[in-house]
């Protein structure tokens, strides 16, 4: 028994867009496909970093471009990256995680340093590739989970979405670690008690799991009627 990680996907604290900068996220915004495609079939521009590879000149040329583009909308490239995360999110949230992809590709373009695009990118690999390849792709989500803690060590909402990949991918120890380190940067980190719970009882530490529930519960963020049937499957009551 997992957590469904789409029932709460990938919360995490997302900056407001500009309008402005809604016309040049919408001259580079490229049509999605209908049916899933595998990763060895997508362009690119859906690959975590452009997948690594040699750009053409004619992709160089269109990355200083946007480069420009972004200086042109009188937003400094740091904001600009901000911008594009925050699309990313919102094509997350609307099931488009290929468009999201090229979102978080354009943020990493502009800002590198930013963290936020590598966890947007974790994200987006998850959710698009565990069809494909569930070990591959964790392998790949993880590591860049790893590169975005490496730049925002005290982000808690990272914390739980890092926890969650490992919850999801039923390893529920690393994912506890996780939650328990996002408690201890913010006491109210978003989903941390809930998901601890979870992973406690994931583990079959039954005791446990109740015992974060209640305290989520008294934060105003109680489980779902499943985790309480799942506790007396187990014959104990929470």
């Amino acid at each position: 028994m997992t957590f469904n990680l789409r029932d709460r996907i990938w919360r995490s604290r997302r900056p407001t867009l500009r309008p402005l900068f809604l016309g040049l996220i919408c001259a580079v915004l490229l049509s999605s496909c209908a049916a899933p495609v595998p990763p060895e079939r997508r362009p690119i521009n859906e690959l975590p970093m452009y997948g690594g590879v040699e750009k053409t000149e004619a992709q160089k040329q269109a990355d200083r471009q946007l480069i420009q583009n972004t200086l042109d909308y009188g937003v400094t490239l740091e904001e600009g990256a901000k911008l594009f995360i925050a699309k990313g999110w919102q094509f997350m949230d609307e099931g488009e995680p290929g468009q999201a992809m090229r979102r978080f590709n354009q943020a990493w373009l502009v800002d590198p340093e930013n963290g936020a695009s590598y966890w947007g990118m974790a994200a987006a690999v998850w959710d698009r590739d565990e069809i494909w390849d569930r070990d591959k792709a964790f392998v790949q989500a993880e590591s860049l989970f790893l590169r975005a803690e490496a730049l925002l060590p005290d982000n808690a909402d990272l914390q739980v979405d890092f926890g969650r990949l490992y919850g999801h991918a039923k390893k529920p120890q690393e994912a506890a670690a996780h939650y328990r380190r996002a408690l201890e940067l913010d006491p109210e980190a978003s989903d941390a008690l809930r998901n601890l719970a979870v992973a406690h009882l994931d583990m079959g530490e039954v005791e446990q799991a109740c015992r974060y529930a209640a305290q989520s519960a008294a934060g105003g963020n109680p489980l779902e009627d499943w985790f309480f049937k799942e506790v007396r499957t187990r014959g104990q009551r929470c």
